[in-house]
């Protein structure tokens, strides 16, 4: 994704002027994948632009907040929303026919490798709410999931997130196995 200005791209230097591009860092950071649009405040017009595209998911599972998942100050837990996140990867792959525990009698793990989250807005208890995935390969052993979870009615977005995982023998060893191409069918 270029930012654009004045009908052309934004140079690093610009973009690192600008004090009004949101991000969760303050260095330069490499452009967001296609299904993420960063928070982007134009320097000029003032305008924001969306964090993420609901349409772009091509599963979704509804929630709804339980009050134990909250702490102290009303609203969820970051830890829980791993919860969710996680649960949600799961029910998408076993609807792929991606059996986990037919796979660990084979001596295939499927683990999370990388998690990058950005938390955009707090869910209060009774809020409800649905995470979304998509799934691009990375290579034969690798798979990158986009997940965002949503506020209902409104659509507001919650969070974004990028979960790595990979294909691993019963030795820790990268594992070639035709499970991840269930995912792409």
């Amino acid at each position: 994704m270029a930012l654009l200005k004045a009908g052309r791209s934004l140079g690093r230097r610009e973009v690192m002027n600008c004090p009004s591009i949101l991000t969760s860092r303050s260095t330069w950071r490499a452009p967001a994948p296609i299904w993420i649009v960063r928070a982007v405040r134009d320097c000029e017009s003032g305008a924001v632009k969306p964090k993420i595209d609901p349409e772009a998911f091509s599963f979704r599972l509804p929630f709804e907040v339980r009050d134990y998942e909250c702490d102290m100050e009303g609203i969820v837990n970051n830890a829980v929303y791993q919860n969710y996140l996680e649960h949600t990867r799961h029910v998408f792959m076993r609807g792929r026919g991606v059996d986990f525990a037919a796979l660990v009698r084979e001596g295939v793990h499927l683990v999370v490798t990388r998690i990058e989250i950005d938390y955009l807005w707090p869910l209060r208890a009774g809020d409800t709410f649905w995470v979304g995935v998509s799934v691009e390969r990375m290579s034969p052993i690798r798979a990158r999931f986009h997940q965002g979870i949503f506020r209902e009615p409104d659509n507001r977005p919650v969070l974004k997130a990028l979960v790595t995982g990979a294909s691993l023998d019963v030795q820790g060893r990268p594992a070639r196995t035709g499970v991840l191409a269930k995912l792409f069918d």
